[in-house]
């Protein structure tokens, strides 16, 4: 989009790769589609705003060899106005509020480096440590025995 321009004469022109075999546009001022010769890498097409114009569209479409197209659109304007987008600084108490906040943060990250270093002691322990398996030793004692016999048929 180019925005409050004024009335006068203005060329736009294309520079063009060597893929490109057409180039198309449609003007909101015209009703029949023109085609722009792209023999030349350098193409332009000739504009007019006069005042009693508001907005001129361009639609365009390019094509290449392998017959892809892309498509297009140009807004050309003399009574709209658009404006950059502002970047609006933050007010000092805002600030000091944000630097009370990062500081509260602050004093916590200690204590979370702390909590962090205990879990990460306590499953190392768990993971040396292990589960110890008891290897049976011996003969069975009476009561395994005697458990046992329940089970078991001479």
């Amino acid at each position: 989009s180019f925005s409050n321009l004024e009335p006068d004469n203005y060329s736009i022109q294309f520079t063009l790769s060597s893929d490109v075999v057409s180039l198309s546009y449609l003007s909101s001022t015209q009703s029949e589609s023109q085609v722009l010769g792209v023999s030349q890498l350098t193409s332009s097409i000739d504009l007019t705003i006069m005042e009693g114009i508001e907005n001129i569209t361009f639609t365009f479409t390019a094509m290449d060899g392998s017959g892809n197209s892309m498509t297009f659109d140009a807004l050309f304007c003399t009574t709209c106005l658009i404006e950059p987008q502002v970047i609006i600084e933050p007010s000092e108490t805002e600030n000091n509020e944000d630097e009370q906040k990062t500081g509260d943060s602050t004093s916590n990250e200690p204590l979370l480096i702390g909590v962090i270093a205990v879990l990460g002691a306590l499953v190392l322990f768990l993971l040396v440590r292990g589960s110890s398996k008891k290897v049976p030793r011996g003969l069975p004692t009476t009561e395994e025995d005697q458990w046992f016999s329940n089970y078991v048929s001479k």
